[in-house]
């Protein structure tokens, strides 16, 4: 299995978390839509995708679900994709799909994902 894997990186200097934050976005919402441009120019499509949210903050612990792939972060694919988007077009893109993805984390360690509950009633109905 490990022989079809292929992985490669760049890096780009400059680029840290200070900078990021320095910027006024969110670490972990900046990473998720990378990750969704990434797969959006190799393959030409948005693709659903999670992570998950640690809500240790409930008795026993458990984890929500965040969905990463929303119709900000499509958008914002879009705009980087299309060659006579602005600077400025970009910019704003991205940074509304990372507040949109800073907002659903935090709903999600609050306790207020949907994406559990759903499942939960999915298998609920098989029975």
């Amino acid at each position: 299995v490990t022989a079809s894997l292929h992985t490669s990186f760049l890096e780009q200097p400059g680029i840290t978390s200070k900078y990021i934050k320095d910027k006024g976005l969110g670490l972990d919402g900046t990473l998720q839509m990378a990750f969704q441009l990434a797969h959006y120019r190799m393959f030409g499509h948005s693709v659903s995708t999670y992570e998950s949210a640690n809500q240790s903050a409930y008795k026993h612990g458990r984890t929500e679900t965040v969905r990463s792939c929303t119709v900000e972060s499509d958008a914002m694919c879009k705009v980087f994709a299309d060659k006579n988007a602005s600077r400025q077009a970009k910019d704003e893109a991205l940074r509304k799909a990372v507040a949109n993805h800073g907002r659903l984390t935090k709903e999600a360690l609050m306790g207020k994902g949907w994406d559990r509950h759903m499942f939960a009633l999915k298998h609920e109905s098989k029975r």
